[in-house]
């Protein structure tokens, strides 16, 4: 697949997720939910504005065949910092797209270094390889996630990562597929959330708030009405529950989903 492609259908993936609507604690169509500084607008101007940063990842996997794991992830690292850097100036230092960024960039890096080894590209295969990319990524010190592996210990995003996110792209990525078919990917994003160790969720609201956000995830996606989701929506806004690990994850099965067979 060209990088260009690939680019496409991230930005597209990225879109997908974007208009989910209802996302409670997220920006959608309808709301900015727990965000009082990101709005639709401004979320559809960074994915118009980081669509070629995915050829980069691309590139990165696909040019460096006789680099080891650690090298071609000190490069992806690079790139990252530089695309986090970009989407903090369009923002003017807000993070919309951080989590997203590390979430796809690992797997569009990963997939292209499959392809230049002429290996499989099964999900199984995907899931290793983000494995081994990750596990030579280091935890920042004084982030967030650093704060809450500290605090909770809870591994956050570095820790779905070096699991290859195998809960996701195994296990969910099916279950996805069929609520997709059905329309219902807006009562798929209450699963993430229920299943989710979310370190935005534990970052915002603590261990507490953080654990009742996933009980009540789980139940509103068991009892799915209008009435529920949108007390679910208000809940999470006047609580400032932002689902922003949630939102990662469903991006990430929105592109798996078009380029994984």
């Amino acid at each position: 697949m060209n990088p260009k492609t690939m680019a496409t259908y991230a930005a597209d993936a990225m879109r997908r997720q974007l208009d989910v609507t209802p996302k409670p604690g997220l920006v959608d169509r309808a709301s900015t939910g727990a965000h009082t500084d990101l709005d639709y607008d401004l979320m559809c101007r960074l994915i118009d504005r980081l669509r070629p940063h995915w050829e980069t990842f691309a590139e990165t996997g696909l040019f460096l065949p006789d680099k080891s794991d650690e090298e071609v992830a000190a490069v992806m690292e690079k790139v990252g910092i530089a695309v986090v850097d970009e989407m903090m100036q369009e923002t003017e230092g807000v993070n919309a797209y951080k989590g997203t960024i590390f979430c796809l960039g690992l797997f569009i890096t990963a997939y292209y270094r499959l392809y230049r080894l002429e290996k499989p590209l099964t999900v199984e295969a995907i899931r290793d390889q983000i494995a081994s990319l990750a596990r030579n990524i280091r935890r920042k010190k004084d982030t967030h996630g650093d704060w809450v592996n500290e605090s909770y210990q809870v591994g956050g995003a570095l820790a779905e990562a070096q699991a290859g996110y195998g809960k996701w792209l195994v296990d969910a990525l099916p279950l996805f597929r069929e609520a997709r078919a059905k329309g219902e990917e807006a009562r798929f994003f209450l699963y993430v959330v229920a299943h989710l160790k979310d370190s935005c969720l534990y970052y915002r609201a603590g261990a507490e708030l953080a654990g009742n956000a996933a009980t009540i995830a789980d139940y509103v996606y068991h009892h799915y009405t209008e009435e529920n989701v949108s007390a679910m929506c208000s809940y999470f806004e006047r609580c400032h529950l932002s689902t922003g690990g949630a939102g990662d994850i469903l991006t990430l099965l929105f592109l798996a989903d078009s380029v994984i067979v």
